[in-house]
Formats: C-alpha cells, sequence, structure tokens
C-alpha cells in the first residue's frame, strides 16, 4: 500500500515537472529558439506523464480495495470456537 501511494506521488511530480518544462519552452519555440520536433517531445512527455499517473492511481485504488478485502468480517457477532478445514497438502 505504501509502494503504491509512493508510486502516486512520485508520478504526481513527474506530470508537474513535464508541464512546467511544457509552459517554460512554450514562449522559446513561440519566438523560433525551440524546434518543433523538440516542442512536440515536451508535449509527448506531458502526455506520458499523465497517462502514468492514471496507471499509478488505478494500482492504489487496487492495493486499496485489495486491503480492504483482508478484513474478515462475520455475519452473526460472538467468538469463533472451533473450525474444522480440509488441509492442502501440495506434492
Amino acid at each position: 500500500m505504501k509502494e503504491a501511494k509512493a508510486a502516486d506521488q512520485k508520478t504526481e511530480a513527474m506530470l508537474e515537472k513535464a508541464k512546467n518544462e511544457y509552459a517554460r519552452n512554450g514562449s522559446l519555440y513561440e519566438k523560433g529558439y525551440l524546434s518543433e520536433f523538440d516542442y512536440l517531445s515536451l508535449k509527448t512527455a506531458v502526455k506520458a506523464a499523465e497517462a502514468d499517473l492514471l496507471s499509478a492511481q488505478a494500482k492504489l485504488a487496487q492495493a486499496e480495495a485489495n486491503l480492504e478485502n483482508t478484513k474478515i468480517r462475520s455475519p452473526i457477532s460472538g467468538t469463533v470456537i472451533e473450525r474444522s478445514i480440509d488441509a492442502l497438502r501440495y506434492e
């Protein structure tokens, strides 16, 4: 769970960095100091960072759902005093 949160925060930071670089170089492109190829590369980096963020958010949501599914709930209140199970043997 912590790893998923860290990945989410990291991708948010990378997206912010890509957006800042794209915005900062916009004026250079408009003045002709930056080639169209380089400017489009920056735009592509923003789109890729957005996609990475969506992926990280999906992984975080999945980790949260998995954590929620690990909680054991009983349909009635009380204490379990016996549990019968069949032992699985792997040979």
